[in-house]
């Protein structure tokens, strides 16, 4: 058997009157808690030995997962890989970057503040 890495990002919802990182620590550490009890041969594990408030990103914005989107046209530098304008659905959010997938399902990250709910 091999153990391999892998990397993921975790999106919960906290009460804003509590400290942040002492509930996403608790949150994390259940987590691992109801994966310990199932039977699951890979044992898989959440490290949380070094969560800092820093490592929180506020994810409030004015999009939501599996909101439909209106992309604008590329940047003229060049910089987006999406050749025109298109209307998609939002199907992750990480800091001010959503990725949308289009009707082909080819997805593209844009910057939340380019984009318009369609």
């Amino acid at each position: 058997m091999k153990t391999i890495t892998v990397a993921v990002h975790i999106q919960m919802d906290i009460d804003e009157n509590g400290n942040v990182v002492t509930q996403a620590q608790s949150i994390l550490d259940l987590m691992n808690e109801i994966v310990g009890m199932s039977e699951l041969e890979s044992s898989p594990q959440i490290f949380t030995e070094d969560i800092d408030s820093s490592d929180i990103i506020d994810m409030d914005t004015e999009f939501d997962i599996n909101d439909e989107v209106e992309v604008p046209d590329p940047n003229p530098d060049g910089t987006d890989l999406h050749n025109h304008s298109f209307v998609g659905t939002i199907v992750s959010i990480f800091g001010d970057i959503a990725t949308v997938e289009d009707g082909d399902g080819d997805c593209f990250d844009i910057e939340l503040n380019r984009l318009t709910l369609a």
